[in-house]
């Protein structure tokens, strides 16, 4: 399953397990857009780490409510992305998806948007396409990211894509997430069934 856990720096990261741990790290830097007013870009990422606190204790509204605010001081990458994950939280999928395709507006290298985008397009709006088609820009921009490997391992694997599922798998795996393990296992053993029993083709 899919869930969204909080990071340092005031954001939050899409990862795809089978608990409700968080443990690992992933910040996003800072969009580059210069603001005219250092005051407000202060404010801005004040309201920021007040929002994240607020998030981590599971005052979501409240939490909104502060990272669209800095939003208005002075937009950046990180407060749109949290906004994405507070509506996520919240059930509210379409303005998720447009939060986090405006915190790639500022940050387009950033994978883990993308992650989030795939979770939500896959899980909610049903589009295993435009899921797959995010997954395949995070893998591009983190190629040693083996989270972002896993999550890719378990769409394809539940799009009926095995052999490509088995290969992001073995990459996860490679890169350190140790429970692909267990995906790469139970999605070779779903290829091999699925071979032997197709219908022998007919000769010409």
């Amino acid at each position: 399953m899919f869930f969204f856990k909080p990071c340092s720096g005031g954001l939050w990261r899409a990862l795809s397990r089978s608990d409700s741990t968080a443990s690992s790290i992933s910040p996003l830097r800072q969009s580059s857009t210069i603001s005219p007013d250092p005051s407000a870009q202060a404010k801005a990422q004040q309201l920021i780490q007040e929002g994240t606190e607020l998030l981590q204790r599971g005052q979501v509204t409240e939490a909104s409510h502060l990272f669209r605010q800095s939003t208005e001081f002075h937009a950046t990458a990180t407060a749109y992305f949290n906004l994405g994950v507070c509506h996520y939280q919240s059930q509210h999928i379409t303005e998720a998806v447009v939060a986090w395709q405006q915190s790639l507006d500022l940050a387009p290298d950033h994978a883990d948007a993308h992650v989030n985008l795939a979770s939500a397009h896959f899980l909610h709006l049903k589009d295993a396409p435009k899921a797959l088609a995010h997954l395949e820009t995070a893998v591009t921009l983190a190629p040693e990211d083996g989270q972002v490997y896993y999550n890719y391992g378990c769409i394809l694997e539940a799009s009926g894509q095995l052999e490509q599922a088995i290969e992001k798998y073995r990459r996860a795996l490679d890169l350190g997430v140790k429970r692909a393990d267990i995906n790469l296992r139970n999605a070779m053993a779903r290829f091999l069934k699925a071979q032997t029993t197709k219908p022998p083709s007919s000769s010409s």
